[in-house]
């Protein structure tokens, strides 16, 4: 329990140093890119803007769970993107921590298994839709997946 309780305090604390670092704030959204399944992790990269859009913010942070260190080319956005190259498991500290208590709105994790009830996953492992459907719909709470806005 005492290793738990541990494990969230230290998530909290990276949470509150990469707020400090990158000046996170509500006009800025943070995208954790867990690198389990690298086509849900481009779709959420694809739908970044949207999801900006409807949190109302200006600029976003990605965190990049990598164990090597590599260097990412940034993506082109039309808004101030910062890009955050995280360990595994500061990650999941991070996301533990964000479990016990959700210390910020504008932040979506890729994850697909953790935990065994994610709505990520459970859309994804019941088959009836794609990643992108999948981003859309279970990881920004968008309406709908804008392709099929716009072909209407």
């Amino acid at each position: 329990m005492w290793k738990d309780i541990v494990h969230v305090l230290h998530g909290y604390m990276i949470w509150q140093a990469l707020r400090l670092k990158y000046r996170i704030g509500y006009p800025k959204v943070v995208l954790v890119l867990a690198g389990q399944n690298k086509e849900l992790d481009a779709a959420a990269l694809a739908y970044l803007g949207y999801y900006a859009e409807r949190k109302y913010a200006k600029g976003a942070v990605i965190v990049l769970v990598s164990d090597d260190d590599c260097n990412v080319p940034k993506p082109e956005f039309p808004f101030h993107i910062q890009l955050c190259i995280c360990k595994r498991k500061k990650a999941e500290a991070l996301y533990d921590a964000y479990g016990f208590y959700k210390f910020y709105d504008n932040i979506a994790f890729t994850y697909d298994n953790r935990p065994e009830d994610n709505l990520l996953g459970k859309l994804l492992k019941e088959g009836l839709i794609d990643e992108k459907e999948a981003v859309c719909l279970g990881l920004f709470g968008l309406k709908k997946a804008p392709e099929a806005e716009e072909g209407r």
